[in-house]
């Protein structure tokens, strides 16, 4: 995928955080936190991510990430659920 992770930090069960490095994307590089909490009999998971380095001549983009992310997300996280869910 052109990407280096690093896990940072795992709770079981509650929290995981990973450093990322895109090999291809000119020294974009993020952080990201996933977590895991009991919300009835269903569990709610989130996941932040923050810009940690960035090539200055992608200033712009990096304004437009949240947008970006946000969307993809959506999906990540709805194909997180559909594979719960299926047991997979």
């Amino acid at each position: 995928t052109g990407q280096e992770l690093t896990v940072t930090e795992m709770v079981p069960n509650e929290r995981f955080r990973f450093h990322s490095v895109m090999s291809r994307g000119m020294g974009w590089e993020f952080d990201f936190t996933m977590t895991a909490k009991p919300q009835g009999d269903a569990t709610l998971v989130t996941r932040d991510q923050k810009i940690t380095n960035f090539p200055i001549f992608m200033l712009p983009m990096k304004l437009m990430m949240p947008l970006i992310v946000k969307k993809f997300d959506k999906k990540m996280l709805n194909n997180l659920k559909a594979d719960l869910e299926a047991g997979s």
